[in-house]
């Protein structure tokens, strides 16, 4: 969801070539997982999932994508691994990022993976899709387990788009150590908790009830959001 969040449109390339306009089924923010349905699929041949509950330490594993982006990278790069740990939770609290979910259900492994990868898949030795790459930090990658996938891609494809708010968040420290890192003079938002607002997508439920970006956002049904991931547990 994260590479989507915030697009007006979308255009699909298949083998270098322009195969039309694409759009977005649903979103599930705090699954970090969107539905993006093509018009036209002429020349592509579907992925198979496999089921994650067989996977084990050790395991081994193929990620597939653009580690930079498709302009800079045009050919899909393989990058090879082990299983770390077949399931387990990341971003608790939003320690490791704060502009992110938590991740509930994830594979850990290390398949080297950067921002380009995000939303590409986690292949077994058979070739079948376990994982959706997500967030990669110090040797570590963990891809969004194919079965936790599956469910919620299901829910996005019938219309629904858990706890989806069409807003894109920071914690409003790392915005402001941000702007005192780029300018060079100390910011006039003397805040130390909370969310800032950097981005709207119109006809969202944050759109209609008038949100905009540089609003910040304190509490959620008297619940404190500090971080992305404070906004998911409310």
């Amino acid at each position: 969801a994260h590479v989507v969040a915030g697009t007006t449109s979308l255009r699909a390339t298949v083998n270098g070539k322009d195969a039309g306009p694409a759009r977005i089924e649903g979103q599930a923010t705090c699954e970090d997982l969107a539905v993006v349905r093509l018009d036209s699929t002429d020349g592509l041949q579907q992925a198979e999932f496999a089921a994650t509950s067989a996977l084990e330490p050790m395991d081994h594993v193929v990620a597939l994508g653009y580690p930079t982006s498709l302009e800079a990278e045009s050919t899909l790069s393989a990058t090879s691994g082990a299983v770390s740990k077949p399931e387990i939770g990341v971003n608790q609290g939003g320690v490791v990022a704060g502009d992110m979910p938590e991740y509930r259900s994830v594979i850990q492994h290390t398949a080297l993976i950067a921002h380009g990868n995000s939303g590409g898949p986690l292949f077994d030795e058979q070739g079948h899709v376990v994982g959706i790459n997500t967030l990669g930090l110090d040797g570590q990658a963990w891809a969004i387990s194919s079965d936790h996938a599956q469910d919620v891609m299901e829910e996005l494809i019938a219309g629904e788009s858990p706890a989806y708010l069409g807003w894109s968040a920071t914690p409003i420290p790392e915005f402001v150590a941000g702007l005192d890192d780029t300018t060079g003079f100390e910011p006039l938002l003397d805040v130390e908790e909370g969310l800032i607002l950097t981005g709207i997508e119109p006809g969202s439920p944050a759109a209609a009830a008038d949100l905009r970006p540089g609003d910040l956002v304190f509490e959620l049904n008297g619940q404190p959001t500090n971080t992305v991931a404070d906004v998911c547990q409310v």
